[in-house]
Order: C-alpha cells, then structure tokens, then sequence
C-alpha cells in the first residue's frame, strides 16, 4: 500500500487496474516524466524524459517541452508531493478496520499538527498487524493539493493519484528483492532529499531532509570563491572526485541526522 491523497483507493490499487499509466515528478530543478503500457506480460517503459527548470521559461516550459513528445489522454496519472510538502505522524491505534482508521485519524492528528485538521488533507498507511496497527498518518495542507492540481489542470492533467516521493519505490523495492523485508531508501534531491524506512515491508517513517546536489554545489562555491553556476560546472565536469573532501562535510552532517532520526 501507498500514499493516495487525491483518491478514493490507494496507489498499488489503482496501479494494478490501470493499462497505461503517466508517472508525473515535479522538482526544484526539473521535471521528470515516464509513460507506463500494461499487458499480457507485465508492464514496459514506453517513454521517459527530463527537462531542467530553467531561469528563464521556468517551470512552465519544463512542463510542457517534458509533456510534448508524449500522449496523455487515457493515461491514469500517478504524480507526487515531496515530502517536505507533509507532517507525517507515527499513531498506534487499537483495532486495524480502515473505515474506523478513517474515522478517527482526524481526531488523533489534531493535537500533533500545528495546524487545524480541517485545513489539511490526510491519509494513512497501516501496517498489518495482529493486534494494536501501526499507522503513519500524513498530512498536507488543502493550499498546497489545490495549487498542485490547479497547475497540472493548466496542461489537461487530472491525476488519479498523488504519492508521496520515494514511497513508491521503496516499496517496489521490497516487492522485487526477494527476503529484504527492511529497506531504507534515500531520494536524494537538489535541494531537497528524503528517507523512506520500511521494516517488515511496512512503511513505518518518512522524513524529509533540506539537503542536495545544491548542498554540495554551495560548499564547492564558499570553498572556491566562485559562483554557484560554476560550481556546478566543476562538480558534474572531471574536477568533481577532486572536490570530494570539500563536500565531505555537508555528507557527514546529512548522514548524522538520518542517524538521529532513525534512533
């Protein structure tokens, strides 16, 4: 099970009914888009693409010279949230009947978010338990989905389902590992990077992290004394293993707080 904060049904649901599905990644820096065609024999990749966002068409252009080479219509549309866009909560409640879950995680989110629950969307991802059910509850503010729907409408694009970014595959990476169960996923970001923890092939914790390739980018560019574009230029060119030692701490300090998070 996954996230599905703009459905009725949760993203493996609604994926394992779907011939053909359009996969919609809008980042910090560019956007990502892959064409999904289910058949006799499972489903095949039948287009990827990636556009940068840059300074001058912005994210508009991105959108649209990633969505040109593609067909959309028909396609079920799967797009996410970063998960610095949530709160995420970890509740543990007495009995496991979705309809109760859904019934009563609005009461428990109330005094953990440091906003209304009437202001925010929610959703839940419940482990399979016996008795008492762990759930991670996630919420996003009703801005935020209404602003994130609003511009994928501008291009046609009513999504089926809106996930949460690593979730996903993390899980698939359970499904397809045979025996590993417990799985830490980092999507490390531009700016923006997240773990997704799953024990038992449960998703228990999802946290977000204000660090990237722009983390790096930014060191290289106090070391050096230049600007960030040639910074960046140096990291992705042949000086990049050279400037290991200059980006060294910023990982290390990355690293410590996945650490201090998972314990």
């Amino acid at each position: 099970e996954g996230w599905g904060f703009v459905s009725d049904s949760f993203l493996g649901n609604r994926i394992d009914m779907a011939d053909r599905v359009l996969g919609l990644d809008i980042g910090n820096t560019s956007v990502k888009v892959v064409q999904v065609t289910g058949g006799l024999r499972g489903y095949h990749v039948t287009g990827c693409h990636m556009v940068e966002i840059g300074p001058d068409g912005g994210l508009e252009q991105a959108m649209e010279s990633a969505l040109k080479p593609l067909q959309v219509n028909g396609y079920t549309c799967v797009s996410s949230f970063q998960a610095d866009r949530l709160s995420f909560r970890n509740l543990v409640l007495p009995f496991k009947d979705p309809k109760k879950i859904e019934q009563t995680l609005g009461y428990e989110l109330e005094p953990l978010l440091p906003v209304s629950v009437e202001t925010v969307t929610t959703d839940y991802i419940a482990s399979d338990r016996a008795d008492n059910t762990p759930v991670l509850a996630g919420a996003v503010a009703d801005e935020i989905v209404e602003k994130h729907l609003a511009f994928l409408g501008n291009y046609n694009i009513d999504p089926d389902v809106v996930d949460v970014n690593g979730t996903a595959t993390a899980l698939q990476l359970v499904k397809h590992q045979d025996g590993a169960s417990n799985v830490l996923l980092l999507d490390v970001g531009s700016k923006v990077s997240s773990a997704t923890l799953i024990l038992d092939g449960n998703v228990a914790l999802v946290r977000s992290f204000h660090f990237g390739g722009a983390t790096l980018t930014d060191a290289v560019a106090a070391s050096k004394g230049v600007s960030f574009e040639k910074a960046e230029r140096m990291k992705r060119s042949e000086q990049g293993p050279a400037l290991s030692e200059i980006a060294k701490p910023r990982i290390l300090s990355f690293c410590r707080d996945i650490d201090n998070t998972l314990h």
